[in-house]
């Protein structure tokens, strides 16, 4: 089948605040970044001023996380958005067709510019490059070519290179990577580094309506796909469990990143085991180190649960030391942090402190992303940043490409490609 690009369109109401990006170019200046570690330092990268940006307030509208279906807070939908679709299935195209559009604006920009100082860029941009071209605005999203978006971005080193040869805090790296979370279906994990942006120096308001637009979209599709769970779950306290399982499965196939409506499957699995042997099934606990007799049906439902949510800890069961290990971390050093984050500017510690849990509890992707927030917000690199990228990156993206980019944040000099120009330069 032959691939096409088809023009952006902006009828619709979910493309109008794309045009904020149009005068949101790229530029191939660099910023040179100096050495200034203390003599007797072996190790790190240089501590690095990055451009100065004024200080962040909050720059999005409150964005609650669903801590499990019995005490779940829905999402704050902006009231800036509007004319969502109150059919699930179609919201959750319309936000496809969001995030792949914001993405394709500052890719299709940054491809137009001489990116040879940035092999990092460059490959990142020649991996998407064929699915780009492949994808049609016109078609329903379900036709689209299907893709990996774990292997896209969260494993792919290129896309880590990419990343720390942009300027710390350029919402442009943002854009995109919340791009292809959501236009893979993965709101909530898109609505968890959409919040983590309020913690960035402010990028003006134009890009905090881009941001706005995009938890729009991903606040929508979690909100109705958590009113689908919802039914489920009242069905199940009810007793009807057929009916109960009938509903989740309904939900998957709607959206198949609830996060939700996998946990409540893997759940309502281990209440039937839990009858079966006689326990008593307590609503709101958590089980672990559980009844070896138990099969392990439950557990897939789970990990699926965890992999498009890391944040729903009840879905940290079963018998896995790692998960169990994970869910300790979860509970009592990043959960703790993140409603803090949540409720607006927090200090450094607060965030350094999320950053480090979230490596501890192995949510690699969502550590280097903090990081790179207290980076922006510093204004530099300290020392003590290049040991920390380097576990994540060698876990997530583990080989040579991986070795080049550490390599080069312990340099000397660091050029840095910015992808979108502060407001007050483009007014100049």
């Amino acid at each position: 089948m032959l691939c096409r690009r088809t023009a952006l369109r902006t009828r619709d109401a979910v493309l109008l605040s794309f045009a904020l990006l149009a005068c949101a170019g790229c530029t191939d200046r660099g910023i040179p970044l100096k050495r200034n570690i203390p003599a007797n330092t072996t190790a790190g990268p240089p501590a690095a001023s990055c451009p100065e940006e004024p200080a962040a307030e909050s720059v999005l509208p409150g964005l609650e996380h669903s801590q499990g279906p019995r005490q779940s807070r829905e999402p704050q939908e902006p009231d800036s958005w509007s004319q969502i679709p109150d059919d699930p299935a179609e919201t959750l195209d319309q936000a496809r067709r969001a995030g792949w559009t914001f993405a394709s604006i500052v890719l299709d920009n940054l491809a137009k510019s001489n990116n040879r100082p940035f092999p990092g860029i460059e490959e990142f941009l020649k991996n998407t490059r064929t699915l780009r071209d492949c994808v049609n605005l016109e078609e329903p999203t379900a036709l689209w070519l299907a893709f990996d978006v774990d292997a896209l971005v969260e494993h792919n080193p290129y896309f880590w290179q990419a990343t720390y040869e942009v300027a710390p805090g350029d919402p442009g790296m943002t854009i995109i990577h919340v791009g292809f979370l959501l236009s893979a279906g993965e709101a909530q994990r898109a609505a968890i580094l959409l919040a983590l942006t309020r913690q960035c120096p402010d990028p003006g308001e134009q890009i905090r309506g881009v941001f706005a637009g995009m938890h729009g979209q991903a606040s929508a599709v979690i909100k109705q796909g958590g009113q689908s769970v919802a039914r489920g779950v009242e069905l199940f306290d009810q007793g009807d469990r057929d009916a109960a399982m009938k509903q989740y499965e309904e939900a998957v196939a709607v959206w198949p990143q609830n996060a939700w409506a996998h946990y409540e499957i893997g759940f309502a699995f281990l209440a039937r085991e839990m009858e079966a042997d006689g326990e008593k099934i307590e609503l709101g606990t958590v089980s672990v180190n559980r009844n070896p007799r138990w099969s392990e049906k439950p557990a897939p439902h789970f990990a699926e649960a965890r992999r498009h949510d890391p944040f729903r800890w009840r879905a940290y069961q079963g018998t896995d030391q790692r998960v169990i290990a994970a869910f300790l971390t979860l509970t009592e050093r990043v959960l703790p942090a993140w409603e803090k984050i949540l409720q607006g500017r927090v200090s450094d510690d607060v965030l350094a402190e999320f950053a480090s849990g979230c490596q501890a509890a192995g949510l690699d992707e969502l550590a280097l992303v903090a990081r790179q927030v207290l980076v922006a917000r510093r204004g530099r690199f300290d020392p003590s940043d290049h040991p920390f990228i380097a576990k994540s990156l060698r876990r997530l993206a583990p080989g040579e490409v991986t070795e080049v980019t550490l390599e080069r944040l312990a340099s000397e000099r660091l050029p840095f490609r910015q992808l979108i120009k502060p407001e007050e330069e483009d007014s100049q």
